[in-house]
């Protein structure tokens, strides 16, 4: 068993009394042929604890050729704030096939 955990961007920002932490990882655990994918990316407003979770994906990936994987799962996306009044999901279906460069393992 395998995996990786990529961090493309973790950020932290201020600018007076604003102040914002931004996110955007991915994950995988498997092996090359068969791995579980998990993709997040957002935004928390620290000061008001509000914010958006603009993508939240968890999938299955099968590569059938040197080059090519197939992927399905589901994905989500949220928008919180501080009262339970205010929070907006969505769930939606993924299928996604990708181009990926090959990795050395058999």
């Amino acid at each position: 068993m395998f995996g990786q955990v990529l961090f493309d961007r973790m950020e932290y920002q201020r600018d007076g009394d604003n102040e914002l932490a931004l996110w955007d990882a991915q994950a995988w655990i498997g092996k090359d042929r068969n791995r579980l994918w998990v993709e997040t990316e957002g935004e928390t407003d620290l000061s008001s604890d509000s914010g958006d979770i603009e993508n939240f994906d968890v999938q299955y990936s099968y590569r059938f050729d040197r080059f090519w994987d197939i992927q399905t799962g589901l994905g989500a996306q949220s928008t919180f704030c501080p009262s339970p009044n205010l929070i907006r999901s969505a769930i939606r279906p993924l299928l996604d096939c990708r181009d990926l460069p090959p990795t050395g393992l058999r």
